[in-house]
């Protein structure tokens, strides 16, 4: 979704974002983005620990 942006934007698109009918800033998808990946990598922590603990 970001390297869409990006390219949209590079190619002087206008884009506009909207999460549950409001329009959102590309940091705010950034740091949505981010906070996913956040998730995911702490609940494979978690997943890693609980194997080990077996």
């Amino acid at each position: 979704m970001k390297k869409i942006v990006s390219l949209l934007l590079a190619a002087n698109a206008k884009v506009h974002i909207f999460e549950e009918k409001r329009e959102v800033s590309i940091e705010f998808l950034d740091n949505l983005i981010e906070s996913h990946l956040d998730t995911k990598r702490y609940l494979e922590d978690v997943d890693e620990q609980i194997f080990k603990a077996d």
